[in-house]
């Protein structure tokens, strides 16, 4: 089950090369943002986006009432339905957060230290 927005626990960080999904993704969370395809609730602060959702972004306090994703049990990189999911974080600028839950495989591909 991922983590909800608002109440995913913090882990260590991994920094390395993101893969061309990741990277991709993102992309696609900045151009939203900066196009206006993406609606924030508080444009001026800090946001997180959900790789299940891209078309919102939420402050950290509207988080905790967002919605879960359609599919709890299913990875947001390759659509894999399984029991758990670990919910990841990861900066598409220093005020904008990606939130994604991926299975095991794509944990490791997503992070290879984990």
């Amino acid at each position: 089950m991922t983590p909800h927005l608002a109440t995913a626990p913090a882990t260590r960080a991994t920094v390395h090369e993101p893969s061309a999904w990741l990277r991709q993704q993102l992309a696609t969370t900045r151009r939203g943002i900066t196009t206006g395809t993406t609606s924030a609730c508080h444009p001026g602060r800090p946001l997180i986006v959900a790789a299940w959702d891209p078309n919102h972004a939420w402050c950290r306090h509207c988080a905790t009432t967002a919605p879960p994703p359609p599919n709890e049990h299913a990875c947001d990189r390759c659509g894999l339905a399984t029991p758990t999911t670990t919910g990841i974080l990861a900066a598409a600028t220093p005020r904008l957060t990606l939130a994604a839950g991926l299975c095991r495989r794509c944990l490791k591909r997503e992070a290879p230290s984990r």
